[in-house]
C-alpha cells in the first residue's frame, strides 16, 4: 500500500507545521498570525484565509509550488549518506565528539516535534504533563550541550564562532559563554541541573514548604483507576512548574514556548557546526542506495 500524501493546501500546510519542529507559539511570534487561530486550524476546527495560508507557506519554505506539484520539503524522500568508502573512520579524532553532537541535535529536535504534536492534542490535564516533560527533555539536552559539548569543542579548536553563518546563532554562541548568562540560557542549565534524568531534593522541599504555608495547593495524584495510563503525579508537575516558571510564587516571565525556541536555536547552531567540521576536516560522504539505507533502519525498527 502506498503512503498517503497530502493533496490539498490545507493538508500540506498542517503537515508542514507538524514536521517543522516549531512550536505554534514561535510560528505565531514570527509571522504575526494569531496563536489561537493556529491552534484552531491545526485541530481542524477552522480554516485559514488564503493570504494567511500563503504567509505560512512562505515562512515554512514551501511557497511558489506549481499547481499539481508536491512540496519537496514535505513529501520528497530524504537522501541517506555514509562515509566515503576507503576512509578509516577510527583515525578521525573528532568523530566521537561529532557523534555526541548529532545525538544532542536529534534529541532536541525530537522533543520539539513531540511538543508541537501535543500542542494540537485535546486539552486534558495529563496532556499538560506531557507538554511540560517534552520541553524538559529538549531543554535538558540543550543545557548539557551548553555545559559540556560547546566548551569542549571550543577548547579543542573543533568549533568556533566564525563557523556560524547566521547572526542569531552567532549571538546564541556568545551568550553561551557570557557570565552571567542570559536568563533563558540559565533556565536551560537549571533544567539540566535540577530535573534532567534526576531530581535535586531542594526542588521538592521548596514545593512542600509552599504547600505547608498555604501559598499553593495541589492534588498529589490524578488517577484514572480504569485505564491507569491517564494518571499523573500532580506534585511532580507542580514542583517543576513552580521552580522553573514561578520561583518564590512570582511569575518568572519564562514560558514553555520560550524554552522551546531556545532549544530549537541550540539545535540549529550545533547542526551547522557538524556540517562545518566535516568541511574543514575534509570528511567525505557518498550517497547510499535506497536498499542500503532501508537495511540500516532495521536496527531501530526491530
Amino acid at each position: 500500500m502506498s503512503k498517503y500524501k497530502p493533496t490539498t493546501i490545507t493538508e500540506v500546510l498542517r503537515k508542514a507545521v507538524r514536521e517543522s519542529g516549531l512550536s505554534l507559539y514561535r510560528i505565531s511570534k514570527d509571522t504575526g498570525v494569531v496563536h489561537a487561530s493556529l491552534l484552531r486550524f491545526m485541530s481542524g476546527e477552522r480554516s485559514l484565509r488564503l493570504d494567511i495560508a500563503d504567509q505560512l507557506l512562505r515562512y515554512l519554505g514551501i511557497a511558489g509550488l506549481p499547481t499539481g506539484t508536491e512540496a519537496p520539503t514535505v513529501d520528497a524522500p530524504l537522501k541517506a549518506y555514509r562515509f566515503k568508502q576507503g576512509i578509516d573512520i577510527t583515525q578521525i579524532d573528532l568523530l566521537p565528539f561529532m557523534l555526541r553532537m548529532m545525538m544532542s541535535v536529534d534529541a532536541m529536535r525530537s522533543s520539539l516535534r513531540w511538543y508541537g504534536a501535543l500542542q494540537m492534542t485535546i486539552d486534558r490535564p495529563v496532556i499538560h504533563t506531557d507538554r511540560l516533560m517534552s520541553i524538559i527533555a529538549g531543554a535538558g539536552w540543550a543545557g548539557e550541550a551548553i555545559l559540556r559539548l560547546l566548551p569542549e569543542g571550543r577548547r579543542k579548536g573543533w568549533i568556533r564562532r566564525d563557523m556560524l553563518s547566521d547572526p542569531r546563532r552567532q549571538d546564541f554562541w556568545n551568550k553561551c559563554f557570557r557570565e552571567p548568562r542570559p536568563r533563558i540560557l540559565q533556565k536551560l542549565l537549571d533544567v539540566r541541573n535540577h530535573y534532567f534524568a534526576h531530581w535535586v531534593p531542594e526542588v521538592a522541599r521548596s514545593l512542600i514548604r509552599r504547600i505547608s504555608k498555604k501559598e499553593a495547593d495541589f492534588s498529589v495524584i490524578e488517577w484514572d483507576q480504569k485505564t491507569f495510563i491517564s494518571s499523573r503525579f500532580t506534585w511532580a508537575y507542580a514542583a517543576i512548574s513552580c521552580d522553573l516558571f514561578e520561583p518564590n510564587g512570582k511569575k518568572a516571565g519564562i514560558r514553555p514556548g520560550m524554552l522551546g525556541e531556545a532549544v530549537g536555536l541550540a539545535a540549529l547552531m550545533m547542526e551547522e557546526f557538524i556540517g562545518r567540521m566535516c568541511e574543514e576536516h575534509k570528511i567525505e560522504f557518498e550517497p547510499m542506495l535506497n536498499e542500503q539505507a532501508k537495511a540500516s533502519e532495521r536496527y531501530v525498527d526491530e
